[in-house]
């Protein structure tokens, strides 16, 4: 990719059947290590957390709406593509397409002696309904704790769409038995 496609990507582009794939198979973000950010606020987030991105994808006119975030030093060298007129339509998972994707690489999750902040963990063991892991996560970020941990099957609750984007997004990054920093 370029930083400014000279075309719209269409349905069926490569990247957007990659995009539809991590969107909506959760084996195909497993066995990518990847995951769809969807929205400019979970984008602009992933941003100022330093997160790495390997791709922004665009919605029709978001170039002009969204330009303070594509200029931001965060997504220097991040490839920037735009969507043709009703690919958001049938790319996105929420009821709104957002006119702002980025994917991510899932990283590699640290083992627990890596751990070094003196703020609450959060231990799930074997939670898979959607609506208590919700719950959990809410607290996780009311009381600023410094990682989490899952142990034990929570598949449903993790493909649950009783989660919002976000918090999917965290889960996803938690592997079992091990820890991993919530920032």
């Amino acid at each position: 990719m370029t930083g400014a496609w000279p075309i719209a990507l269409g349905p069926r582009h490569p990247e957007v059947k990659r995009l539809r794939s991590l969107l909506r198979d959760a084996s195909a973000r497993a066995s990518e290590r990847a995951f769809v950010l969807e929205g400019p606020r979970l984008v602009e987030d992933a941003i100022r957390r330093g997160a790495s991105l390997e791709a922004v994808y665009l919605g029709p006119n978001a170039r002009q709406s969204f330009r303070a975030l594509l200029d931001a030093p965060g997504l220097a060298g991040v490839p920037v593509a735009e969507l043709k007129e009703g690919v958001l339509e049938k790319l996105g998972s929420t009821r709104t397409p957002q006119p702002v994707l980025a994917v991510s690489p899932i990283p590699a999750p640290p083992v627990i002696s890596d751990l070094r902040g003196d703020g609450p963990v959060l231990v799930t063991v074997g939670v898979s309904d959607p609506g208590n892991l919700g719950t959990l996560i809410r607290t996780l970020d009311a009381v600023r704790a410094d990682a989490a941990a899952r142990v034990g099957a929570a598949k449903r609750a993790l493909d649950s769409a009783d989660l919002s984007d976000q918090q999917r997004e965290l889960l996803t990054l938690v592997a079992d038995g091990v820890v991993e920093r919530y920032s």
